[in-house]
């Protein structure tokens, strides 16, 4: 009986980690979504300031 406890207390876990992940990437998802279908130069402007240095950013 216990053994079943601790076994279900790990998959318990183990399921509601992956179902944060889960949300965390439909959320991250969603906003690239919305950031690509407002503006494409918005979108492109955001790829490059999370890649370079904000230095490195040109602005048309």
């Amino acid at each position: 009986m216990i053994k079943n406890k601790i076994k279900g207390a790990l998959f318990g876990q183990a399921n509601g980690d992956a179902l944060g992940l889960g949300a965390e990437f439909l959320y991250f998802s969603h906003i690239l979504f919305r950031i690509l279908s407002l503006n494409s130069n918005a979108a492109i402007r955001f790829f490059k300031s999370s890649m370079s240095s904000p230095d490195d950013i040109e602005v048309n």
